[in-house]
């Protein structure tokens, strides 16, 4: 990416992915039923992101704002198996009540089009974002997800966090008042493994419908 003003970069990203699926369950969809994607393939893609990022740190911010949006297309002529696009928005907002408590807000979307293998699905879940659910345990063609963290930092090396998100897979965005939002609430713990940096050490937990999660990881969620 090249800056082009202050905190605002534009840039080109390249995707390349080749999937292979060496075992099947027999009684699983992939065997059984007829899904896109279910054999494997190569995808390719290609498009312009922007960046604006006025945080105050890249590890830990406090204040600031950071806005990213990517735009790839993976048309077969690159060699992609599957034609399809992507885009994706997130933005994210951090403010600082005092010199040891920050609140953190995360907004995601992401969007999908034409011809999507399952693996290239839009999907909640993970380490980063609705903690508490299996990575990719719900997919569709649109995902949403907002999410709020409360960091108090409580010494120079330790600090705790509480969270909560609600999001959800989806086949179109008009569902998104129509569909039960899944949520997960949850703790965490910080210890500065880079004091000067302010990069830290996470552990959390995540509790959502049924479901937990939990995550041993560097840096922070967002």
């Amino acid at each position: 990416m090249r800056r082009v003003r202050q905190n605002q970069y534009f840039g080109l990203t390249l995707w390349w992915e080749d999937y292979k699926i060496t075992d099947l369950d027999a009684a699983g969809k992939l065997q059984n039923e007829n899904i896109l994607g279910a054999s494997g393939g190569t995808t390719i893609g290609v498009g312009p992101s922007f960046v604006h990022d006025a945080r105050n740190s890249v590890f830990f911010p406090t204040t600031g704002w950071y806005i990213e949006g990517n735009l790839l297309t993976f048309p077969e002529k690159l060699g992609s198996a599957y034609s399809f696009s992507s885009l994706d928005l997130n933005a994210r907002l951090f403010h600082a009540w005092s010199s040891s408590h920050t609140l953190a807000l995360d907004a995601f979307a992401t969007s999908k089009w034409g011809d999507v293998p399952f693996n290239m699905l839009a999907f909640i879940g993970g380490s980063r974002r609705m903690r508490g659910y299996f990575e990719g345990q719900y997919r569709d063609l649109h995902a949403v997800q907002l999410q709020a963290e409360h960091r108090w930092l409580f010494s120079p090396r330790w600090g705790v966090v509480g969270f909560l998100a609600v999001g959800s897979a989806l086949s179109n965005f008009k569902q998104v008042q129509e569909n039960e939002l899944l949520t997960t609430t949850g703790v965490g713990l910080r210890f500065a493994i880079d004091k000067a940096r302010k990069l830290n050490l996470r552990l959390d937990a995540g509790f959502g419908k049924q479901t937990s999660g939990y995550y041993l990881t560097v840096g922070e969620a967002f």
